[in-house]
């Protein structure tokens, strides 16, 4: 194995700065990473978050989204609008859903991007 090898990369500590515990499958940002805590983190204590897969998140009421588009965090709720990129819409949600499906970490490629 190679022995610059540090991890899979799958999780992110993170360190709760806050005066609230982060819940379990809340979505916080680690700079510019998504990630969802694994368990609940106290205040000024450190855990873990998922930084890939699928996960089931808040959605602003009474707005549709389709499977693909970029995902926008405000507030722990994916939003139309404003926010900071999560990852991408895995399954369409129409605007009676409570909940979208997002792809962490997953970002639609820009329009002029070169193809690979």
């Amino acid at each position: 194995m190679a022995k610059n090898y540090v991890q899979q990369g799958g999780t992110i500590a993170l360190i709760n700065s806050t005066k609230e515990i982060i819940k379990s499958g809340q979505l916080v940002h680690v700079g510019a990473i998504a990630c969802v805590a694994i368990t609940d983190i106290q205040p000024s204590e450190k855990g873990d978050g998922f930084v890939e897969g699928v996960f089931l998140l808040n959605k602003k009421s009474g707005i549709a989204l389709k499977a693909g588009v970029t995902a926008s965090v405000k507030d722990n709720i994916v939003v139309d609008t404003g926010g900071t990129p999560a990852g991408v819409v895995w399954d369409d949600a129409d605007a009676s859903s409570e909940n979208v499906t997002v792809k962490l970490n997953a970002f639609v490629p820009s329009a002029g991007s070169p193809q690979s």
